[in-house]
Formats: C-alpha cells, structure tokens, sequence
C-alpha cells in the first residue's frame, strides 16, 4: 500500500494545454505539407542574364 502513496496523477489544466500545443503543431505540419513543393533544381533558369557590357 505503501507504493499507491507515490502514484502522481496529470493535472488536467496542464495535460489540456500539452493537447492544445500537439494539436497546433500536427495542424500546422499538416499545412506546411499541403504547400507546393519548392524548386531546387540549380540548372533551371528562371530569369535572363543580365547583358554583358562591352568595354569600348
């Protein structure tokens, strides 16, 4: 009987606000994964050179 003594119980406010926080961040790593998935590939040209200046 001596060991249901040391037996600690949650606190519910606590235990609320550690499922509110794992809540948001499942939402918000859900959302970042919905984002388009961004374009790495260096060789893809995505603007024109600047033109080169002749020195005359």
């Amino acid at each position: 009987m001596a060991d249901r003594d040391r037996i600690y119980r949650p606190v519910n406010e606590i235990d609320a606000e550690h499922k509110a926080q794992a809540r948001k961040a499942v939402k918000d790593a859900r959302e970042a994964l919905r984002e388009a998935v961004p374009d790495t590939f260096l060789g893809r040209k995505t603007h024109e050179p600047f033109p080169m200046q002749d020195d005359e």
